[in-house]
């Protein structure tokens, strides 16, 4: 028997929490949750899928840190946009170096982007090609979070 490889859910009218059971897909590289009504805090057991390249859970209730994300070294495409992460974001994300998509807008997270999160930037051969943390608009982390990799932080 093959292990599912992809899970794509998008739209699927699923509510309540990720089930635990998400961990036991080893061989998941495409986790896509989004424009559900998916609450509470990520699972655990989603941080033993470290051969995920896409991590999609934006347009949920989805609530808690994002600390443990820095697992995912062969992470490509993550976007956890319109939910109620709160925190920081991880230093350790910045050795996501396989990431070209980064989207975190409509959150709760506080603090400074890791400046090892800018160095991930599509400059001198990076491939972040879409760094999202959507500073231009002020309305995306909240008061407290600052951006030095954004241009246009401040109005």
């Amino acid at each position: 028997m093959k292990e599912l490889a992809a899970l794509g859910m998008e739209r699927g009218g699923l509510s309540s929490t990720i089930p635990s059971e998400i961990g036991t897909l080893t061989k998941l590289v495409f986790l896509d949750l989004d424009f559900n009504e998916l609450t509470g805090s990520l699972p655990t057991s989603l941080y033993s899928l470290t051969d995920l390249e896409t991590l999609d859970l934006n347009a949920n209730f989805l609530e808690g840190d994002i600390d443990l994300m820095g697992v995912f070294n062969n992470l490509e495409f993550l976007q956890l946009q319109n939910n109620q992460f709160t925190g920081t974001v991880p230093e350790d994300m910045g050795n996501l170096t396989f990431m070209t998509t980064f989207n975190l807008h409509e959150n709760l997270f506080t603090g400074i982007i890791p400046e090892s999160v800018c160095d991930l930037r599509d400059t001198d051969g990076g491939l972040l090609k879409s760094l999202i943390a959507d500073c231009a608009n002020n309305t995306v982390f909240g008061p407290d979070i600052e951006c030095d990799c954004c241009s246009s932080c401040r109005d």
